[in-house]
């Protein structure tokens, strides 16, 4: 069987892949994965292609130095004309390539904006396969307000769904809102973020005089680390406990109050950002991984490391995570963002050695078995294929 021939596609122009963020993790760790079952791979991405004109695009003023003068819906639909000219100069090149260097596969993580492969390929020379992460309706609202553009941009969007041969999300609840799309469920193939287990060693030895609590990731407002601070605060003096938090933070976490004494007793460490392959070493050291909130369709990497690492895992009870973690079996389950149900949660795991024992070996089981990044490339690729041989 010839070497499949794909190219991966995503237009975000924010998009790196030195970035320390999670997007960059699971674009990086797919693509390793799928050019070890044989695949060359192509990417094409605004910050990793050779520089594309952009002079139409650098004619609109950038959005925030409007944003001071305009209310909040025009700002947002200022920002989404600049980005769709980035996409007709980005995605204008990218055709010009894959017209002189046919591919076998375009795989292509979906913006918000919708796609315009679609409209500018024939599709029917490619297994077009796109992969979306969140109801971008939603994320768009989120993150760019509600613009003008919204109603045009979601068609564009759905027309990028229903013109794609495959679809790939990571969650069942993504699945859901995509059936309610109505996209054919024959196209959807479910596929969580998973982790290089290769990077980890289990986590067996504990220290004999402190149970140490980490978090690693953003503060990202639905992340809720202000609750997992608050939860801490509160219990810190009557436990052996220290809390790690490794990620940029965020303005509103350090005025907390107490925080800067915690931080000066060495009750708390703030590792600040840093590079993904450190994470291992900083999850060495510590005993329970907590996640405290999320949002409903998320399927956060950090989970699986968390379990990689043998971490005994506290997380927020979304459906997404659901799918990955039961109740009392391999991990905690609480409300997103309950202050309350995460103090008792850590208590009830700090003061309870064996059951941090028992719940991180089998959310390690769990993990090492289903979730690596191996296992998600042939699931996928095996749903682009079908009955060829993978």
């Amino acid at each position: 069987m010839k070497p499949l021939r794909l190219a991966y596609v995503c237009s975000n122009p924010s998009y790196s892949l030195s970035s320390k963020a999670g997007y960059a993790i699971h674009i990086k760790s797919l693509l390793e994965a799928f050019s070890k079952r044989g695949a060359n791979i192509s990417v094409f991405m605004p910050q990793h292609i050779r520089k594309v004109n952009t002079a139409m695009a650098d004619q609109i003023p950038k959005p925030h130095r409007l944003r001071q003068y305009f209310p909040k819906m025009i700002w947002s639909t200022a920002k989404d004309i600049r980005r769709i000219y980035q996409d007709i100069q980005f995605y204008s090149r990218v055709t010009k390539t894959l017209e002189s260097e046919p591919v076998d596969i375009i795989y292509e993580r979906l913006d918000y904006l919708g796609s315009r492969l679609p409209k500018m390929l024939d599709m029917n020379k490619y297994k077009y396969v796109v992969e979306i992460h969140a109801p971008l309706d939603e994320e768009q609202t989120l993150f760019n307000g509600d613009s003008l553009l919204a109603k045009q941009l979601l068609l564009n969007v759905k027309r990028s769904l229903f013109a794609a041969h495959s679809i790939v999300t990571v969650s069942d609840y993504m699945k859901q809102w995509l059936l309610k799309s109505g996209v054919s469920g024959e196209k959807i193939c479910v596929s969580h973020n998973a982790v290089d287990i290769n990077m980890f060693e289990r986590s067996t030895q504990e220290s004999p005089n402190v149970v140490n609590i980490g978090f690693v990731g953003s503060m990202a407002p639905w992340h809720r680390v202000d609750v997992l601070f608050k939860a801490f605060i509160e219990i810190y003096q009557k436990h052996p406990i220290h809390l790690t938090i490794a990620g940029p933070i965020s303005a509103d976490i350090l005025k907390m109050q107490d925080l800067e004494r915690l931080v000066n007793d060495k009750a708390i460490s703030l590792l600040g950002s840093i590079k993904h392959e450190d994470i291992p070493s900083v999850l060495s050291r510590l005993s329970i991984g907590v996640m405290p909130g999320s949002n409903m369709y998320g399927s956060p990497i950090k989970i699986f490391e968390y379990g990689a690492a043998g971490l005994a895992v506290i997380a927020a009870s979304t459906p997404a995570i659901r799918e990955i973690i039961t109740d009392g079996v391999d991990g905690i389950l609480i409300e997103s963002g309950n202050s309350h149900q995460l103090k008792n949660a850590l208590e009830k795991l700090i003061c309870d050695s064996e059951l941090r024992k028992a719940l991180s070996s089998n959310l390690n089981d769990k993990v090492c078995k289903n979730y690596t990044w191996a296992k998600t490339a042939q699931t996928i690729l095996g749903h682009i294929l079908k009955n060829e041989e993978v």
